[in-house]
Protein backbone atom coordinates (compact mmCIF):
# COMPACT_ATOMS: atom_id res chain seq x y z
CA UNK A 1 0.00 0.00 0.00
CA UNK A 2 1.91 3.08 -1.25
CA UNK A 3 0.13 5.49 1.11
CA UNK A 4 0.95 3.36 4.17
CA UNK A 5 4.54 2.92 2.98
CA UNK A 6 4.95 6.69 2.52
CA UNK A 7 3.42 7.57 5.89
CA UNK A 8 5.51 4.96 7.71
CA UNK A 9 8.69 6.18 5.99
CA UNK A 10 7.86 9.78 6.90
CA UNK A 11 7.14 8.87 10.54
CA UNK A 12 10.43 7.04 11.00
CA UNK A 13 12.44 9.67 9.08
CA UNK A 14 11.05 12.48 11.24
CA UNK A 15 12.62 10.91 14.30
CA UNK A 16 16.05 11.59 12.82
CA UNK A 17 17.54 8.43 14.35
CA UNK A 18 17.17 6.17 11.36
CA UNK A 19 18.05 6.21 7.70
CA UNK A 20 14.95 4.99 5.88
CA UNK A 21 14.89 2.95 2.69
CA UNK A 22 11.50 1.81 1.36
CA UNK A 23 10.60 -1.02 -1.02
CA UNK A 24 7.25 -1.33 -2.77
CA UNK A 25 7.28 -5.14 -2.95
CA UNK A 26 8.84 -8.19 -1.34
CA UNK A 27 10.92 -8.84 -4.43
CA UNK A 28 12.27 -5.28 -4.40
CA UNK A 29 12.99 -5.59 -0.66
CA UNK A 30 15.02 -8.77 -1.29
CA UNK A 31 17.02 -7.02 -4.02
CA UNK A 32 17.89 -4.23 -1.60
CA UNK A 33 18.69 -6.69 1.22
CA UNK A 34 21.03 -8.60 -1.09
CA UNK A 35 22.81 -5.36 -2.00
CA UNK A 36 23.38 -4.00 1.53
CA UNK A 37 22.76 -4.81 5.17
CA UNK A 38 20.00 -3.40 7.34
CA UNK A 39 19.66 -3.18 11.12
CA UNK A 40 15.85 -3.22 11.13
CA UNK A 41 13.21 -4.18 8.59
CA UNK A 42 9.53 -3.40 8.98
CA UNK A 43 7.32 -5.52 6.74
CA UNK A 44 3.65 -6.16 6.32
CA UNK A 45 2.50 -9.73 6.67
CA UNK A 46 0.74 -9.54 3.29
CA UNK A 47 2.92 -8.12 0.54
CA UNK A 48 1.89 -7.84 -3.11
CA UNK A 49 4.14 -10.64 -4.34
CA UNK A 50 4.95 -12.77 -1.27
CA UNK A 51 4.16 -13.05 2.41
CA UNK A 52 6.00 -11.18 5.12
CA UNK A 53 6.97 -14.54 6.58
CA UNK A 54 8.72 -15.48 3.32
CA UNK A 55 10.63 -12.22 3.47
CA UNK A 56 11.41 -12.80 7.16
CA UNK A 57 12.77 -16.28 6.42
CA UNK A 58 15.08 -14.95 3.70
CA UNK A 59 16.31 -12.11 5.91
CA UNK A 60 17.11 -14.44 8.81
CA UNK A 61 19.06 -16.80 6.53
CA UNK A 62 21.16 -13.99 5.03
CA UNK A 63 21.34 -11.47 7.90
CA UNK A 64 20.54 -13.19 11.22
CA UNK A 65 21.25 -10.08 13.31
CA UNK A 66 18.73 -7.96 11.39
CA UNK A 67 15.62 -7.29 13.45
CA UNK A 68 12.34 -7.75 11.58
CA UNK A 69 9.15 -6.12 12.77
CA UNK A 70 6.00 -7.64 11.29
CA UNK A 71 2.85 -5.55 10.76
CA UNK A 72 -0.60 -6.86 9.93
CA UNK A 73 -4.19 -5.69 9.74
CA UNK A 74 -5.20 -9.24 10.62
CA UNK A 75 -3.45 -9.64 13.92
CA UNK A 76 -4.27 -13.05 15.26
CA UNK A 77 -2.32 -14.74 18.01
CA UNK A 78 -1.48 -17.63 15.66
CA UNK A 79 0.06 -15.28 13.08
CA UNK A 80 2.05 -13.45 15.73
CA UNK A 81 3.32 -16.68 17.28
CA UNK A 82 4.34 -18.04 13.86
CA UNK A 83 6.24 -14.85 13.01
CA UNK A 84 8.00 -14.82 16.38
CA UNK A 85 9.00 -18.47 16.02
CA UNK A 86 10.52 -17.61 12.65
CA UNK A 87 12.63 -14.90 14.26
CA UNK A 88 10.55 -11.71 14.08
CA UNK A 89 11.52 -9.17 16.70
CA UNK A 90 7.94 -8.02 17.23
CA UNK A 91 4.47 -8.19 15.69
CA UNK A 92 2.26 -5.10 15.42
CA UNK A 93 -1.43 -5.07 14.61
CA UNK A 94 -2.82 -2.19 12.54
CA UNK A 95 -3.73 0.40 13.47
CA UNK A 96 -0.73 0.95 15.73
CA UNK A 97 0.23 4.11 17.54
CA UNK A 98 3.31 5.95 16.24
CA UNK A 99 4.86 6.24 19.73
CA UNK A 100 4.50 2.48 20.22
CA UNK A 101 6.16 1.77 16.87
CA UNK A 102 9.02 4.15 17.70
CA UNK A 103 9.56 2.43 21.06
CA UNK A 104 9.75 -0.93 19.29
CA UNK A 105 12.23 0.51 16.78
CA UNK A 106 14.47 1.70 19.62
CA UNK A 107 14.36 -1.73 21.28
CA UNK A 108 15.04 -3.43 17.94
CA UNK A 109 18.06 -1.21 17.32
CA UNK A 110 19.42 -1.98 20.81
CA UNK A 111 18.94 -5.70 20.14
CA UNK A 112 20.69 -5.42 16.76
CA UNK A 113 23.65 -3.59 18.31
CA UNK A 114 23.89 -6.14 21.11
CA UNK A 115 23.87 -9.02 18.61
CA UNK A 116 26.69 -7.36 16.64
CA UNK A 117 28.68 -6.77 19.84
CA UNK A 118 28.22 -10.40 20.84
CA UNK A 119 29.28 -11.62 17.39
CA UNK A 120 32.43 -9.49 17.61
CA UNK A 121 33.25 -10.73 21.12
CA UNK A 122 32.60 -14.32 20.04
CA UNK A 123 34.97 -13.91 17.09
CA UNK A 124 37.71 -12.34 19.22
CA UNK A 125 37.34 -15.10 21.81
CA UNK A 126 37.61 -17.81 19.15
CA UNK A 127 40.72 -16.12 17.74
CA UNK A 128 42.46 -16.02 21.14
CA UNK A 129 41.36 -19.57 21.97
CA UNK A 130 42.89 -20.78 18.70
CA UNK A 131 46.07 -18.81 19.32
CA UNK A 132 46.37 -20.31 22.82
CA UNK A 133 45.80 -23.81 21.42
CA UNK A 134 48.18 -23.41 18.46
CA UNK A 135 50.96 -21.87 20.55
CA UNK A 136 50.78 -24.49 23.29
CA UNK A 137 49.91 -21.81 25.86
CA UNK A 138 47.43 -24.05 27.64
CA UNK A 139 50.30 -26.39 28.59
CA UNK A 140 51.86 -23.51 30.56
CA UNK A 141 48.55 -22.56 32.23
CA UNK A 142 46.95 -25.63 33.82
CA UNK A 143 43.17 -25.50 34.04
CA UNK A 144 42.86 -22.44 31.82
CA UNK A 145 41.66 -24.36 28.77
CA UNK A 146 38.70 -25.73 30.75
CA UNK A 147 37.92 -22.27 32.15
CA UNK A 148 38.03 -20.56 28.76
CA UNK A 149 36.04 -23.29 27.04
CA UNK A 150 33.43 -23.34 29.81
CA UNK A 151 32.88 -19.57 29.64
CA UNK A 152 32.77 -19.68 25.84
CA UNK A 153 30.15 -22.46 25.84
CA UNK A 154 28.06 -20.54 28.38
CA UNK A 155 28.25 -17.55 26.03
CA UNK A 156 27.10 -19.66 23.09
CA UNK A 157 24.18 -21.05 25.09
CA UNK A 158 23.10 -17.57 26.24
CA UNK A 159 23.50 -16.16 22.71
CA UNK A 160 21.35 -18.90 21.20
CA UNK A 161 18.61 -18.25 23.76
CA UNK A 162 18.81 -14.46 23.16
CA UNK A 163 20.05 -13.74 26.69
CA UNK A 164 22.38 -11.20 25.13
CA UNK A 165 23.60 -9.52 28.33
CA UNK A 166 24.72 -12.86 29.75
CA UNK A 167 26.25 -13.85 26.38
CA UNK A 168 28.23 -10.61 26.25
CA UNK A 169 29.45 -11.13 29.81
CA UNK A 170 30.51 -14.76 29.18
CA UNK A 171 32.18 -14.05 25.83
CA UNK A 172 34.02 -11.10 27.41
CA UNK A 173 35.16 -13.26 30.35
CA UNK A 174 36.25 -16.06 27.99
CA UNK A 175 38.21 -13.59 25.86
CA UNK A 176 39.97 -12.16 28.93
CA UNK A 177 40.72 -15.65 30.25
CA UNK A 178 42.21 -16.64 26.88
CA UNK A 179 44.32 -13.45 26.86
CA UNK A 180 45.45 -14.19 30.42
CA UNK A 181 46.47 -17.66 29.29
CA UNK A 182 48.58 -16.21 26.49
CA UNK A 183 50.17 -13.68 28.88
CA UNK A 184 50.95 -16.35 31.50
CA UNK A 185 52.48 -18.61 28.87
CA UNK A 186 54.66 -15.77 27.54
CA UNK A 187 55.82 -14.86 31.05
CA UNK A 188 56.75 -18.50 31.80
CA UNK A 189 58.60 -18.83 28.51
CA UNK A 190 60.44 -15.54 29.12
CA UNK A 191 61.38 -16.76 32.60
CA UNK A 192 62.69 -20.07 31.26
CA UNK A 193 64.69 -18.30 28.59
CA UNK A 194 66.17 -15.91 31.18
CA UNK A 195 67.13 -18.85 33.42
CA UNK A 196 68.81 -20.64 30.52
CA UNK A 197 71.08 -17.65 29.84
Amino acid sequence: EPLVLDSLSALVSREGKYQVDAAESGRRALEKINAESYAIIITDLMLTDMTGNELLKSVKVNMPETQVIMVSGKGTIDLAVEAMKMGAFDFLTKPYSPPHLLQILDRARASYESLLQNRQLKGETEQYMKEAEDSGAYADAPGQKETVTGLYLEGIEAYQSYDLDTAEERFGAAREAALDTLRMARQKRDSRQAEEK
